[in-house]
């Protein structure tokens, strides 16, 4: 998708969205490649529900952004996810102002050269829950959660700044992964329980 006369938009236009699942529809990615060059848009859209599998091989790039959720149910899976670096008007890979994101696997990539910027998941509004994937390059911190809606229980990260997200019971390890405390250790408690 991009403007049909070349036109560069003003702020909070957006359309030239390549790909809209408006509220009531639904729709599930398998694969393909879906980019967008305009500026101040997304290459996809979503305030109904959309269904990204795990068996996907969906490739997403938006000048703006991969993905706007305004509403509705998107659950993604699987899949490639990214905004070019170096670009005037890049934004974050997906950005969440209402609806609810569940992120269980996918590669995300942000804009290192941006500073405080091009995080690859931004919630401003909504609920997101990342329960997997794979995400860097984010100059501004790999996720940017304005609210208390966001839980982070899974995942691989290069630059996880805001730790405040992450589910009690869960921690960061050396690696930037997100798992549950104490996951392959076993306590005095866990011994004493298995042999009463």
């Amino acid at each position: 998708a991009d403007y049909e006369d070349g036109d560069e938009p003003g702020g909070s236009n957006y359309d030239a969205t390549a790909l809209d699942v408006p509220s009531g529809a639904e729709a599930t990615l398998n694969g393909g490649k879906i980019t967008n060059a305009g500026n101040f848009t997304f290459a996809v859209s979503a305030s109904g529900t959309l269904n990204i599998p795990a068996t996907s091989t969906l490739t997403i790039v938006g000048r703006h952004g991969a993905i706007a959720v305004s509403g509705g149910l998107t659950t993604v899976s699987a899949g490639s996810y990214s905004i070019p670096e170096n670009i005037l008007y890049t934004d974050n890979v997906v950005y969440v102002e209402g609806g609810e994101l569940v992120i269980n696997g996918g590669t995300f990539t942000g804009d290192a050269d941006k500073a405080q910027g091009g995080a690859c998941v931004s919630q401003l509004g909504g609920k997101v829950t990342i329960n997997g994937g794979v995400y860097g390059k984010s100059s501004g911190g790999d996720v940017y959660g304005v609210t208390g809606s966001m839980t982070i229980k899974g995942g691989k990260f290069e630059n996880l700044i805001e730790n405040q997200h992450i589910a009690e019971g869960y921690e960061l390890n050396a690696n930037g992964e997100v798992v549950k405390k104490n996951a392959g250790v076993i306590t005095k408690e866990a011994i004493e329980e298995m042999i009463s």
